[in-house]
């Protein structure tokens, strides 16, 4: 028996190995960055892997372990780290560390189908679920939605273990599978309640048996032993985290749209589609007939017990929220991908039925159609399905259907990233900057993200949020101009669809105010770049803060009473004069420098001046008489590189005898940016 038993095993790796094989092929080929959750997703992350065990300290681990991410559980982020330690920081590890979920979520399938019927019907169960395209579907994303399944699937199979919670090893487990789930997503809740309530009535049935101390005592450590795992996480975060939950449930500003748009027409083709799942992106036509042929029957011919309540329960309730009630919290729509765990209680159901079907030959033919139909459609939705069109997610039907699917097809789409990341990188003003992006697109999201990772400053999110550290909190429409005015880089976007979601009317309103503040304050930038994307179809302009007026000043020499000195006479330095800028610049060796001896006229406090030209960060130290006296100097941004884009900028202060001094200008680690002369005026006496 041990030996069939591991045969099966060897099965089910082999269907998780085809599926991760595959994925890794997809994933190499597929271009399309994350964004939205699963941007947010990778960089908490990352944020884990790098800060988690950055300290041996107990009380450091356990303030990240808590506090990186207020708003969702850290498990499914953590669970990530070993895959990073191995192949490194990316996007696709990142997705592939979902592998771990998959065995698990394949692996409880199979023992749920074989408690239920036998291990042909678990490895069935396990089968078809890996196939259904909701599936690996989104076993290729960044989603939450693998772990999820995986947390739902053990749960069941623990909970129908418990005999009612008599017994105490299967209701320790139990308890162990709750924080599972609940360290993966709070919304785990929704799909355990109704059979967790089912349970517990059929508990308080039987308190009249003698064995009912034992039964209730076995519930009572269930739920203390889940729940204390989870305190460390949820403990210091419950205050914040409940009014956020309850403000995406029922202060969702989308609500209207919802029910105007799907409640006064429940019965119209597409939402009917989906609310029964035959859709290609859920089940997939065939198995979705089979699954209702199999529903049908096992609601009339199986009697009434516990264990059929439970699946009913787990299916129809947790169904009957995702399809009718939660929304998607930008757009309005419906979240399909929710309904994926309930894929686990459909498959085992639809392959119980298979192996019941008396005729053998009738069994084996609908057994080798499932096997060849879900092979077949899992190749024939890669080429044909996906990521299709020039216009991908740039509206909102497109990008419903990806976080309804998942990734089914690769989509090799340059939206130019990194070259947009290089500008604001190659111009920024200091290490710190603000970037602001309007609208609100999935390609605004997934640079947002990008940005998240390049930047050490905050990043302003495209709509009406500031992110630091991957987490949000929405500001009001008053606080946009704020917002604009500690903007250092300000993208916006010309052509295409504005938004993915335009006729969400709260997002609408708050890009057009966004819009409105930002060119109410369009003088106060020049734009630096576009860039073209799809092949004139889309543009991204690149606005930077110009420099302020009163920050650079015309010293041609005359103004003030000081000593004015052209770069190029230094008197021991590195740095070569370039006619075609017509400045001196770096000459290719570091540490760049140059060194003046000046002759000051009198004792008092002068002011140093530089007339230097750059659009890059290249820090200058500056000494005096050998002390350093300003450790970042020469940082403003000029238009460019040339003379006629230099500008006049005040360094640094300087209290000094008359006579004769050194000054030094030192880049450390950078080139040194192209400087036409310095000044050093007099101001007193």
């Amino acid at each position: 028996m041990a030996k069939k038993n591991n045969g099966y095993i060897i099965i089910l790796f082999l269907i998780c190995l085809f599926h991760i094989v595959n994925n890794i092929i997809i994933l190499k080929q597929d271009t399309v960055p994350l964004f939205f959750d699963e941007g947010g997703f990778y960089n908490l992350s990352i944020l884990y892997y790098r800060h988690l065990f950055s300290s041996l300290k107990i009380a450091n681990i356990f303030h990240h372990f808590h506090s990186i991410s207020t708003f969702y559980p850290p498990l499914a982020f953590i669970a990530k780290m070993p895959f990073f330690a191995i192949w490194g920081i990316s996007q696709d590890t990142s997705v592939l560390a979902n592998s771990s979920f998959f065995f698990l979520l394949i692996y409880f399938t199979f023992l749920m189908g074989k408690y239920f019927g036998d291990a042909k019907s678990g490895l069935l169960a396990a089968f078809l679920l890996s196939f259904y395209p909701g599936v690996f579907g989104f076993s290729r994303t960044n989603f939450l939605t693998i772990p999820m399944a995986a947390a739902v699937a053990m749960s069941l199979y623990f909970l129908i273990r418990t005999e009612a919670f008599r017994s105490r090893k299967f209701s320790i487990l139990f308890g162990f599978s709750i924080a599972f789930g609940l360290l993966i997503k709070w919304l785990y809740l929704i799909y355990l309640i109704p059979a967790l309530l089912l349970f517990v009535f059929e508990v308080f049935s039987k308190r009249k048996e003698n064995n009912f101390g034992a039964i209730s005592k076995n519930f009572l450590i269930a739920l203390t032993f889940g729940t204390i795992l989870i305190l460390p996480w949820y403990l210091p975060n419950i205050k914040n985290l409940i009014p956020m939950v309850l403000s995406g449930t029922y202060d969702n500003p989308n609500w209207e749209y919802f029910k105007s748009f799907v409640m006064k027409n429940p019965f119209r083709l597409g939402f009917l589609k989906q609310a029964l799942m035959i859709e290609q992106y859920q089940l997939f036509t065939y198995y979705s007939v089979l699954f209702i042929y199999f529903l049908l029957k096992y609601i009339i011919l199986k009697k009434n017990d516990l264990k059929k309540l439970m699946f009913l329960v787990s299916l129809s309730i947790p169904y009957l929220i995702f399809n009718f009630a939660i929304t998607e919290y930008y757009s309005g729509d419906l979240c399909p991908r929710y309904t994926v765990p309930l894929f686990i209680i459909v498959a085992t159901i639809t392959a119980e039925g298979i192996m019941e079907i008396k005729k053998k030959i009738t069994r084996k033919i609908i057994i080798v159609s499932v096997v060849l139909i879900g092979i077949g459609q899992f190749y024939w939705t890669w080429i044909s399905y996906g990521r299709e069109g020039g216009r991908y997610v740039f509206n909102r039907e497109t990008f419903q259907r990806y976080t309804s699917r998942g990734l089914l097809s690769p989509k090799q789409i340059d939206w130019k990233i990194s070259e947009i990341i290089d500008a604001i990188r190659d111009n920024r003003i200091s290490n710190k900057i603000n970037v602001l992006i309007i609208p609100h697109t999935p390609m605004t999201s997934a640079l947002d993200y990008k940005l998240q990772l390049v930047s050490q400053g905050s990043v302003f999110f495209p709509l009406n949020a500031t992110f630091i550290g991957s987490e949000y909190g929405f500001i009001p429409i008053t606080k946009y101009k704020e917002a604009i005015s500690k903007s250092d880089f300000v993208l916006t976007q010309e052509g295409d669809a504005f938004s993915y979601d335009d006729d969400s009317a709260w997002i609408r309103e708050s890009i057009d105010a966004l819009t409105t503040a930002f060119e109410e304050q369009k003088s106060s930038f020049s734009l630096l770049k576009e860039v073209d994307i799809y092949g004139g179809r889309l543009k991204i302009l690149i606005y930077r803060r110009s420099i302020p007026a009163d920050s650079a000043k015309d010293l041609s020499g005359s103004q003030g009473e000081g000593i004015l000195i052209h770069a190029v006479d230094f008197y021991e330095g590195n740095l070569v004069y370039n006619s075609e800028f017509g400045l001196l610049i770096d000459g290719g060796v570091s540490p760049a420098y140059a060194v003046y001896e000046i002759t000051l006229p009198y004792d008092g406090k002068y002011e140093l001046w530089a007339k230097y030209a750059t659009r890059d960060f290249r820090p200058v130290e500056i000494y005096f008489d050998g002390t350093l006296r300003k450790a970042a100097a020469l940082t403003k941004f000029t238009q460019g590189w040339t003379y006629s884009d230099s500008r006049w900028f005040k360094e640094l202060d300087i209290d000094a005898e008359k006579g004769k001094h050194t000054l030094k200008f030192v880049a450390q680690k950078t080139p040194f940016p192209h400087i036409d002369s310095i000044q050093i005026v007099y101001k007193t006496k």
